[in-house]
């Protein structure tokens, strides 16, 4: 997990990394305001030039948690939702963030059942929990057209240059050549 942090002169900042290595500490938020992101990444493979370690870039889009009061009947079978982001060993049994039947025995229950399992060095399940809070407005009615939520997934490390650079000159539109 990487976040950045304003320097000291308050016109630069800095990044910190925290590397998770427990089912518990990889029970973690979003957080817009330091930029929060995952670096998922092999610690055997090191880039030759930067002398950091490959991986994907984990980017989510901001959304606002479950609006769910913790003493809510519901709030039981949801409570996979309380983490934008679990990180848990792989267990080819563990396919559903809120159990097979939705009766919070999901992630949970995996955190609950051994917070100290390890989850550094070896295969992982990331599991990002994203959704809406839909607030109707007049445009919705009868059809809603469209609510947006997602995040990206990017290469970290992974080329020795920009792979864009591969491209030439003549190769690149323009309005001279396009038409």
């Amino acid at each position: 997990m990487q976040e950045i942090y304003m320097l000291f002169t308050g016109h630069a900042f800095t990044t910190r990394e925290n590397i998770l290595e427990t089912v518990a500490e990889g029970c973690t938020r979003i957080n817009p305001i330091k930029a929060r992101t995952w670096h998922i990444f092999n610690p055997s493979v090191v880039h030759p030039n930067v002398k950091e370690f490959s991986g994907y870039r984990f980017l989510p889009m901001n959304t606002a948690p479950l609006l769910m009061r913790r003493d809510s009947p519901l709030y039981p079978k949801s409570a996979f939702t309380n983490y934008d982001v679990w990180v848990t060993p792989y267990n080819e049994k563990e396919i559903y963030p809120g159990g097979f039947y939705l009766n919070n025995r999901g992630l949970p229950e995996v955190v609950k059942r051994n917070p100290q399992a390890p989850i550094k060095n070896r295969d992982i399940v990331f599991w990002h929990i994203f959704g809406i809070t839909h607030i109707p407005r007049s445009e919705d009615f009868p059809i809603m057209p469209m609510e947006e939520t997602g995040f990206s997934i990017r290469p970290h490390n992974f080329f020795l240059q920009n792979p864009s650079l591969n491209y030439g000159i003549t190769q690149i539109p323009s309005p001279r050549n396009l038409g």
